[in-house]
């Protein structure tokens, strides 16, 4: 049943930026939405481990972040979170998303853009699953669509590159074709426009009828199939996953312990030396772990292989796997957001 745990950094989240909408397949939901919490609150934390990682001389230690649903902030926070990212060497608000962003009128989002451009930002992403009215649906706002066409337009206008991300279901194939051609329309420059399916986590994992199979990606035209993102070679079916998942060890789990930032702890969190945090995290993450099965026995006793849909990662189908095993033994106190399963 164990699951040896080692930790190699730590990833800090808080529900600071608020999604204007809620996608019915939204992935965040782990994530509360806080009502107390302010961004410097919430940078003076990470900053903490920037610098304890440093004193400390951990080279291999991970300090990463994510503060919310958005990027819907004012300016003054925008910065404030973009010098975060520069200290930890990454290029997270270099790309600009619209999901959940208010909708604004042109001259408001053309400031907006301009404004993020002038101190880093460098390119947009929208998200579509399906065309139009059904679009508008998923991501249950009114409008959405008609936003991201005229967003991305306008970002294209202000010198943003265009990233746009297309939502593989069965409905959203239905589509795909009126959902290209109103794409092209736009004549924008397109940075990268790349197809995948849903992550199994969050909200989406309700749209398991919508997931799609090998064979019906085969059978799709070559305009949708040359879409398809630059990995689908390493996609592969449950059938697949379960003889993958028996030829890679899971003696240990290496990986960043969660650091959950909410209104009820904050006063606590800041109170606490990184070294107690880290202690804390660990001990709570590796009897979590230590609660369910292998990745062996998820995989020989609560995969399905005769299902042919497919999967991006191994850690969709196990918290799969893991879904059908707590169906059948429901845990008590088992702290599943400190684990890859808590998507």
């Amino acid at each position: 049943m164990s699951r040896p745990f080692k930790t190699k950094g730590i990833y800090i989240t808080a529900g600071i930026n608020r999604c204007a909408y809620h996608c019915r397949y939204c992935q965040l939901t782990t994530i509360k939405l806080s009502k107390n919490i302010t961004m410097d609150r919430f940078t003076a934390i990470v900053n903490r481990f920037i610098e304890y990682k440093h004193l400390n001389q951990l080279q291999d230690f991970r300090v990463d972040f994510w503060n919310g649903y958005t990027y819907d902030s004012s300016l003054i926070d925008f910065q404030k979170e973009l010098n975060l990212h520069k200290k930890v060497g990454d290029w997270e608000l270099k790309i600009l998303l619209l999901g959940g962003l208010l909708h604004m009128e042109d001259i408001i989002l053309h400031q907006w853009f301009t404004e993020r451009k002038h101190i880093g930002s460098e390119f947009v992403a929208a998200t579509y699953l399906g065309c139009k009215d059904q679009h508008d649906y998923w991501n249950n706002k009114k409008g959405n669509f008609e936003f991201l066409i005229k967003a991305q337009k306008i970002a294209s206008n202000v010198g943003l590159d265009n990233v746009q991300r297309l939502l593989l279901t069965r409905s959203s194939l239905n589509h795909m074709e009126e959902l290209l051609d109103t794409l092209d329309s736009l004549e924008i420059p397109i940075k990268e426009r790349s197809a995948y399916p849903f992550f199994y986590s969050g909200l989406a994992r309700r749209y398991e009828d919508e997931r799609v199979t090998l064979s019906l990606l085969e059978n799709q035209s070559k305009r949708i199939q040359t879409i398809y993102r630059n990995d689908k070679e390493k996609w592969k079916s449950e059938q697949e996953w379960i003889e993958y998942a028996h030829t890679v060890s899971s003696q240990s789990e290496e990986r960043s312990v969660n650091l959950i930032i909410t209104d009820e702890n904050i006063d606590r969190i800041e109170s606490m030396s990184c070294e107690a945090i880290l202690d804390d995290l660990t001990h709570r993450t590796k009897r979590a772990y230590a609660m369910v099965p292998s990745q062996e026995e998820l995989a020989e006793k609560y995969a399905d292989n005769t299902s042919e849909k497919i999967y991006m990662f191994l850690w969709d189908m196990e918290c799969l796997w893991l879904d059908r095993y707590l169906k059948e033994h429901p845990l008590q106190n088992f702290e599943r957001a400190l684990t890859h399963f808590g998507r």
